[in-house]
């Protein structure tokens, strides 16, 4: 990397930062760097949606979560509540193994694979809460200093260069949480977006790596059969250019804690 020194008649003019960080960038930029992509996305046909997806649109954040709270747990008594344990509380875990597959982008693979009748009895098994580069699957591992590990193009991510891996699990809703006023499906942190479905019903989008993620699933979730949750996960959104560095730096070990529950809310 090469970096160019700018001449300024007033030494101590803050705009000097400004400038020697843009041209340092400009210089970046035009300095042609060898092409380390995975071949497989390289060889994929270019890919043209009919429409921006939502982990490419600068206008969603997310759609259909619930505002955000602080994080606690209810419970049914001052005793349960005392006695610190999580599983006496109005929610239920869905962490452990689900029903896994990766593609090289969202465009590829079982697009469909949140539907009633997909069947999903070939698909691998990983662990949730986990990342699947840590289980055998996708191109990382890594961690860069300055390098973008994708071409640069603010704010967009290539259509066919973001791994994409899609998620189920099946669960049934818990007698002690049938009778509440509300149902509310929570995670604590997804890198870097993605779309969740129940029973072939899309409930919504959410990203914000570092951020929990609740909706409202009173209405999807069927509390006397068994239940498919579904959950599609993209790599890489328009924040990837925000995180940069730091994301990629800590993703390794943010995610220790839970991935998602299911909690109940009682009226009052």
């Amino acid at each position: 990397m090469r970096i160019k020194e700018i001449s300024s008649s007033q030494p101590g003019n803050p705009h000097d930062l400004i400038v020697r960080y843009t041209r340092l960038q400009y210089d970046f930029q035009e300095r042609p760097r060898p092409d380390t992509r995975d071949p497989v996305a390289m060889s994929q046909t270019v890919v043209h949606p009919d429409h921006t997806p939502d982990w490419g649109n600068l206008k969603v954040l997310h759609r259909n979560t619930l505002p955000p709270r602080s994080h606690f747990h209810l419970y049914d008594s001052e005793a349960d509540a005392l006695s610190g344990d999580v599983g006496e509380s109005r929610a239920a875990l869905l962490s452990g193994t689900w029903g896994f597959d990766l593609s090289t982008t969202p465009f590829a693979g079982p697009r469909e694979f949140y539907r009633n009748d997909f069947d999903h009895a070939k698909w691998k098994l990983v662990n949730v809460p986990g990342m699947w580069q840590l289980q055998g699957f996708g191109k990382g591992p890594h961690y860069t200093n300055v390098n973008f590990p994708f071409p640069v193009n603010p704010p967009h991510i290539p259509y066919n260069e973001n791994e994409c891996g899609r998620y189920v699990t099946r669960f049934e809703v818990p007698e002690r949480l049938r009778h509440g006023k509300q149902l509310r499906l929570r995670f604590e942190g997804v890198d870097s977006a993605f779309t969740v479905w129940i029973n072939g019903q899309e409930v919504g989008y959410s990203q914000g790596s570092r951020n929990p993620s609740e909706f409202n699933v009173t209405e999807f979730l069927d509390l006397k059969a068994e239940n498919m949750l579904c959950v599609e996960v993209y790599q890489r959104c328009d924040g990837t250019y925000i995180e940069d560095q730091v994301r990629r730096m800590i993703r390794l070990h943010i995610r220790k804690k839970t991935v998602n529950t299911l909690c109940r809310i009682n009226g009052g």
